[in-house]
């Protein structure tokens, strides 16, 4: 139970129920996507520069204060790896605003959040 609870929190919403009721589909077809690709500027040259612990403090305190904003905005976390940071809209769910602007918003808040960060780790 708590595998498909992990699987589920990976996936789109909808792709987890079809799979849940082994309906699944080779492919999903989605409209009115938007997507934000984050990737930190000079990230081998700041690893470089310090602990391997900093790094990971790091990309822990940004990347959960992404995710908090991610959740609040209704959007999905496809993945991080390494120093990138890759959300859309949430594929089919209703929203009181286009899409895009959810997106903007994420990037706008992303802004705000790397300067917090910055100033916490002293950099």
């Amino acid at each position: 139970l708590k595998a498909l609870s992990l699987v589920e929190s990976m996936l789109p919403k909808e792709v987890a129920q079809s799979m849940r009721k082994n309906q699944l589909q080779p492919a999903y077809k989605y409209t009115n996507m938007s997507l934000l690709f984050a990737d930190i500027v000079e990230f081998t040259s700041y690893c470089s520069t310090v602990q391997p612990e900093q790094v990971v403090r790091m990309l822990t305190m940004l990347f959960s204060a992404f995710d908090n904003v991610t959740g609040a905005l209704g959007l999905y976390k496809v993945y991080t790896i390494g120093d990138a940071y890759l959300v859309t809209n949430e594929p089919r769910k209703e929203r009181p605003d286009p899409n895009a602007k959810a997106v903007l918003r994420m990037g706008i808040a992303m802004l705000d959040l790397i300067q917090q960060v910055r100033e916490r780790i002293n950099h």
